[in-house]
């Protein structure tokens, strides 16, 4: 899991982890913009809405992340995570 300050798009999870646990998947298929230049990744869709269980963290975080392929890290959470 990486928490990204520098993801301005919203939370993501890779698709290998949404498939893993099962989660269904509104498809929306687009590229979205990376830091690296020229960079993009593809978006599958987004997945339902799951609750995720951090050490250090008293409530659970509820996540509507997006799905993608190929992402570096099984979970990026981002600004929205981190507001």
């Amino acid at each position: 899991m990486l928490v990204d300050s520098g993801n301005l798009c919203d939370d993501l999870i890779s698709l290998e982890f949404a498939a893993a646990i099962k989660i269904p998947i509104t498809l929306q298929r687009q590229q979205i913009g990376t830091a690296a230049a020229g960079g993009t990744v593809e978006v599958i869709g987004r997945a339902k809405s799951f609750i995720l269980f951090l050490e250090g963290i008293p409530k659970p975080v509820v996540l509507n992340p997006i799905v993608v392929k190929q992402l570096a890290h099984t979970v990026n959470l981002g600004q929205s995570f981190l507001r």
